[in-house]
């Protein structure tokens, strides 16, 4: 056999054994002969996903789509394992250079004069993937490429799924909703099954319920809010990103923080400390987040999820208010009052001195003042 076949054939056991890197030795002398050779150009593309360092990742993805430009299965693989390295949650502060090199390499491959039919919908849909999470200012591209690819192939499950979850990361529930069950329609995804349970939770659906028994979580009972509440789950930490939470982004070292929450469901629940950061959202407030999570941390024993929020769903039953300088006799506080000293309780001596103050929201702005006034501390007002 010949020796670049011999090599290609082993490779494609280890990669089917789950050895990326076994597999990776078997054919990596062989890399100059990759543009005259295509089953070595894909495996080596089915390679990608294992490469740890983006910028040899970068370097890779160019190169096999310079050697194969108008090969639709190097295009979707190399354009694949580009799009799995971005953050599913672009925000406004760039484009994602990988991403964008995604869409590229699909572009590049769509240029072509005699694209196959059938890798029309496929070629799109991965377009529509790249893009979503290359910048938010190419979500009507993306919107418009998933579009193109459900015309090519309306019973495109993946594809609806794919919208749909575009729809739901933006907080288009109903749409969101929609795309889901029609992607249920056509096949039975747990990637659909999980966009239509966050976004009928969101909307208060009366179909909550049913899909995170379909995702066998439950059973649940509807709170007074009309959503689905599920007992015992465990508290959770969730990233709260200005803008993604449509607020001016943080004009501090600190560009975003994380919370404990505790779930009512696997994607919603009430935050269970103040903000250190002027946000939307604070302490008590409902909130509905992405439940594919961020990254975990060792608590103990237990390895806890981050979630990213996408939004309230409703305001809390308490007000949280920004204080300047420790207040006095801090265990005087009327029924239902209590102080969160920010700088005693994150750890961090910037926060020194800065606090909140946490009380039932039905108290008025001059009564707090007031009540700061008299323990030697002050109301920040807003704008200061």
């Amino acid at each position: 056999m010949d020796p670049i076949d011999d090599a290609v054939v082993r490779a494609e056991r280890l990669l089917e054994a789950g050895d990326p890197i076994g597999a990776a030795r078997c054919i990596e002398q062989f890399e100059s002969a990759r543009p005259d050779h295509l089953r070595l150009a894909l495996v080596w593309a089915r390679l990608l996903p294992a490469v740890g360092n983006p910028r040899v990742l970068e370097r890779q993805m160019r190169a096999l789509s310079a050697e194969w430009p108008r090969h639709p299965i190097v295009a979707l693989t190399t354009a694949e394992a580009g799009t799995r390295w971005t953050d599913p949650w672009p925000t406004a502060q760039g484009t994602d250079r990988l991403a964008a090199l995604a869409v590229d390499v699909i572009e590049r491959c769509l240029s072509g004069e005699r694209v196959p039919a059938r890798w029309l919908a496929p070629l799109h849909l991965a377009r529509g993937r790249a893009l979503a999470r290359m910048s938010p200012s190419a979500e009507d591209e993306a919107l418009a490429a998933f579009e193109t690819a459900l015309g090519a192939d309306g019973d495109l499950a993946s594809g609806w799924a794919d919208l749909a979850r575009l729809h739901q990361v933006r907080t288009r529930w109903q749409k969101g909703l929609a795309a889901a069950e029609h992607a249920l329609g056509l096949d039975d995804s747990r990637q659909a099954r999980w966009t239509a349970a966050v976004c009928a939770t969101a909307l208060a659906d009366p179909s909550a319920a049913a899909h995170w028994a379909r995702l066998d979580h439950g059973p649940a009972r509807t709170d007074d809010d009309g959503r689905p509440r599920i007992a015992d789950l465990p508290p959770v930490e969730a990233y709260l990103s200005p803008s993604l939470l449509g607020a001016a982004p943080s004009e501090g070292p600190v560009e975003a923080e994380v919370v404990w929450v505790r779930p009512m469901s696997p994607a919603h629940g009430r935050i269970a400390s103040p903000t250190v950061l002027d946000l939307p959202v604070n302490l008590d407030d409902v909130v509905v987040w992405d439940p594919v999570p961020r990254g975990f941390r060792a608590v103990g024993e237990q390895e806890v999820p981050c979630f990213t929020v996408l939004a309230r769903l409703a305001p809390g039953r308490k007000a949280v208010w920004r204080v300047v300088g420790r207040p006095d006799r801090e265990d005087c506080w009327p029924d239902g009052w209590s102080y969160y000293d920010l700088g005693a309780r994150v750890g961090d001596p910037a926060l020194a001195g800065c606090g909140r103050l946490i009380t039932p929201r039905t108290v008025s702005r001059s009564a707090v003042r007031a009540a700061l006034t008299a323990r030697g501390s002050s109301l920040e007002e807003p704008g200061g």
